[in-house]
């Protein structure tokens, strides 16, 4: 198992290395920001772009085209994952990839089997170029209709679509999306979800409409449970919020939540209800394989489906009429305790570090924590320790689930010849 923990080694160490690659470019002469800019500001601004989270303590519109241009870069690797870059570059260059490779990605998703991930890997930079571009395409005409030249409507366009596709959540505007017509906001959105998808589902449709072959159980998982949460989302902030905001506005929060970190609203007007619903989606986050984080869309539904059978009665687990391994349930239930430890502790410390109140640094720790990047300014004020405690929950979320799934997978439990007696405990 030497190369599943050399892998997760590599793995953090690249976005560690990057953010701290990141800081010292934007701190560079080649670099300016209006309000100049401090170590600290681009450690964290460079950790949220490598990270895609979107959470700034300084605004992007204040960073020289230049620095623009190089957060747009890191926003793209970092989505993608050096990991999967490299592989993909070294699949198209060479032809081929080595047994350690295929051995740790297909055993990272068992879903897939040795022979499927060059397709995967093939599937993760296809789909991504042609999504951002085709994003750019429909932007471009949402922002010519704001008025702009068909230079700055351009830039924008590109800039939003690989922002909105990786999401990453960062905008060119102050006030993000707010002043922007419905046609960008909804452009964006389907490029939230594009993106937050996870290439393990689109390589599977791809499959099922080439080769005529059956979804996969992952797929109908996350397709589900994804048009649960955006329409569910959209509902309940429509209703908790007494109808004041817009269909296409409770449409792109409801969206936005799941990683992107766009708004389109003032969030600190939003009731203390429609906060709790913001938290669960930014919570159960994106899917497997995307680009959001969170604890996952199919890492939700299983411990749902988990519960309901036990209140059920029933032994053995089934989902669309296949048995889910409950070694699958054990995972998904220690990666929310994982979340939910890591939140406590971070929210614990925000508190001690800078004060406030117990709501703003709890959102500000879920939203770095689920690489989602909305905030209600609790950022925007933290002091340097509070600000370094957000740079490790954003790379926490990000490396977090990888890290955790190789320890899992490296860490099997071996089988014992030794039978101990059962005895049961009293729960409840």
């Amino acid at each position: 198992m030497k190369h599943f923990v050399k892998s997760q080694r590599i793995f953090i160490l690249t976005f560690v290395v990057l953010s701290l690659f990141g800081a010292i470019v934007l701190c560079s002469p080649f670099i300016n920001h209006t309000d100049g800019i401090s170590f600290i500001d681009a450690l964290f601004t460079s950790t949220s772009a490598v990270c895609v989270t979107g959470l700034s303590t300084m605004s992007t519109s204040g960073f020289s085209m230049s620095g623009q241009l190089f957060l747009l870069m890191m926003m793209q690797i970092g989505a993608i994952g050096i990991m999967t870059l490299t592989s993909s570059i070294l699949l198209f260059v060479r032809r081929q990839m080595g047994l350690q490779e295929r051995l740790m990605i297909s055993d990272i998703n068992s879903t897939f089997s040795m022979k499927e991930v060059d397709g995967v890997l093939k599937v993760i930079i296809t789909y991504t170029l042609i999504s951002e571009a085709l994003g750019a395409f429909f932007l471009l005409f949402g922002f010519l209709a704001q008025g702009l030249e068909f230079g700055p409507a351009l830039y924008s366009a590109v800039f939003h679509s690989v922002s909105a596709f990786c999401n990453a959540g960062f905008s060119l505007y102050d006030d993000s999306l707010m002043s922007c017509n419905s046609m960008v906001k909804l452009t964006v959105s389907a490029m939230i979800i594009l993106g937050s998808l996870g290439y393990y589902m689109v390589f599977d449709l791809f499959q099922v409409v080439k080769n005529r072959t059956s979804m996969k159980i992952h797929t109908k998982i996350v397709a589900v449970t994804t048009l649960i949460l955006i329409f569910g989302g959209m509902f309940f902030i429509y209703i908790l919020e007494g109808g004041q905001l817009g269909i296409v506005d409770s449409f792109f929060q409801s969206v936005t939540l799941r990683t992107a970190g766009f708004n389109s609203i003032d969030l600190t007007t939003l009731q203390a209800s429609t906060i709790v619903i913001m938290l669960v989606l930014m919570i159960i986050g994106a899917s497997p394989g995307s680009t959001g984080g969170g604890i996952k869309t199919t890492t939700a539904a299983l411990m749902l489906f988990a519960i309901y059978n036990v209140f059920k009665g029933n032994r053995k687990f089934r989902i669309f009429s296949r048995r889910i391994p409950t070694e699958n349930i054990l995972r998904a239930f220690s990666i929310t305790f994982t979340y939910f430890l890591v939140t406590i502790i971070a929210t614990t410390a925000l508190l001690s570090a800078q004060g406030g109140t117990l709501k703003n640094a709890l959102f500000e720790v879920i939203s770095a924590l689920s690489t989602v990047g909305l905030s209600i300014g609790a950022t925007a004020d933290a002091n340097t320790a509070g600000k370094v405690i957000l740079i490790l929950c954003m790379v926490i979320g990000r490396v977090g689930p990888f890290s955790l799934m190789i320890f899992l997978i490296s860490h099997k439990e071996k089988e014992s010849k030794l039978k101990y007696p059962e005895e049961k405990l009293i729960l409840g």
